[in-house]
């Protein structure tokens, strides 16, 4: 049963600098690996840094039903996750217990100097938030 749908477009000019910001400011949103892709081809670096953020903004969107009374600010949410490419350009979103009995879908998508991401949160049990 789908419990969120989230969505979110930014601006990839925004992001044009975030390869210059130190490891641990990078760190308060993206994971390790993330850094290591988004900061790869420089020339790439502000979409993949733009539809990274996107992408949790959008997640962030769509969970929201079921953790704002929990009061889990976008940051901490931030760090439960890992939006990591696979071939042939597949995304996922790596999970933490947070997340457990959902299946979450996230398409990522960039165009024209603005990246969008699409989030639908499905629980995997019969429960209800």
């Amino acid at each position: 049963m789908i419990q969120g749908i989230g969505v979110d477009i930014v601006s990839i000019d925004r992001f044009k600098h975030w390869h210059e910001y130190s490891l641990r400011s990078l760190l308060k949103i993206f994971s390790k690996e993330e850094l290591a892709y988004c900061q790869a081809i420089s020339a790439l670096s502000a979409q993949r840094f733009a539809a990274r953020f996107a992408a949790r903004e959008a997640l962030y969107k769509a969970l929201y039903p079921m953790i704002a009374n929990q009061k889990i600010s976008f940051f901490s949410l931030s760090r439960a996750v890992s939006v990591l490419g696979t071939p042939p350009g597949f995304v996922i979103i790596n999970k933490h217990e947070l997340f457990n009995n959902l299946t979450i879908h996230l398409s990522l998508s960039h165009e024209g100097g603005q990246a969008i991401a699409m989030v639908i949160v499905e629980r995997s049990d019969d429960q209800l938030y």
